[in-house]
């Protein structure tokens, strides 16, 4: 009887000059399966949030703007529906637009993989200045692992960056440090109370001609709870009741006592916890 309460979710954010596909940069738009390619655990029927010059971000002035994307919900144990949650991304800029770029790969430097549509297009801050995207991850839930993958990306090897993420005031930074290495993951655990994420690209760090971002994704994977596994030996059974009480009393959360996936711990949940303990006990 090991379930979830929520779903594990994915988000994807492409930045493309593509207006409909028939855009600036009359490159493909990118799709899951590009996203995948760096990380395993993006859901294939997830949609992918394309935002673009002519549409969703008018006027094409990224300075202050801020728009809507949406986490896809992969299937969950506790029958909820999957679907999508909306999450808000304001970005934050100095001097910053989308550049269409003529195609993929850039120029004619070969980038791996090779005509990968993420990298098509990007949103740019000029010399010397950065931006930053707040990212809403409520969906997500506390003690998640959390997977960000960020493409950032120019025309030239030396437009390269420093990737600054802050989770809760826990700051890492990872360059992009050639073309050859378009992206950086990072692997982080969801902090309880928490409910956005900065991902800053800063150029100044690497002298590069412009801050770059072509586009990033997010993934979540839960932790597995037993539920009705309140004193945490790995077992549902008699030696559960007297803490399940104590937390029912104490009105402290506890994802397994939480039969109903509510994220309360109240008594809607006892007549679940006895059916579970029912069926954990042979």
């Amino acid at each position: 009887m090991n379930a979830a309460c929520s779903a594990d979710v994915t988000l994807m954010v492409d930045f493309t000059g593509i207006d409909n596909g028939a855009g600036p940069s009359g490159g493909a738009a990118a799709t899951a399966p590009d996203f995948a390619a760096n990380d395993s655990a993006i859901d294939p029927d997830a949609i992918v949030n394309i935002f673009n010059a002519d549409t969703e971000i008018p006027g094409a002035s990224m300075a202050g703007v801020s728009f809507v994307a949406d986490f896809s919900i992969v299937g969950t144990d506790s029958g909820t529906t999957p679907g999508t949650i909306t999450s808000s991304v304001a970005i934050s800029t100095v001097n910053g637009s989308f550049n269409a770029s003529p195609s993929a790969p850039f120029g004619s430097i070969s980038v791996p993989p090779s005509g990968d549509p993420i990298l098509n297009d990007y949103i740019f801050a000029n010399s010397d200045n950065n931006f930053t995207a707040t990212i809403d991850t409520s969906a997500i839930a506390a003690g998640s692992t959390v997977k960000l993958v960020v493409y950032s990306h120019g025309d030239r090897d030396d437009q390269v960056a420093d990737l600054i993420l802050n989770v809760n005031g826990t700051i890492t930074t990872s360059p992009v440090t050639s073309m050859a290495q378009p992206f950086q993951t990072f692997t982080f655990t969801q902090p309880s109370g928490v409910s956005s994420l900065d991902l800053t690209i800063d150029n100044a760090g690497e002298g590069s001609a412009f801050a770059v971002l072509n586009g990033f994704s997010i993934t979540s994977i839960e932790p597995a709870v037993l539920k009705g596994d309140v004193n945490l030996d790995d077992v549902v059974n008699f030696g559960d009741i007297p803490p399940f009480i104590a937390v029912l009393q104490s009105g402290i959360f506890q994802a397994e006592a939480d039969l109903n996936c509510n994220e309360v711990v109240d008594f809607d949940d006892i007549p679940l916890f006895i059916v579970t303990l029912q069926g954990g006990i042979f």
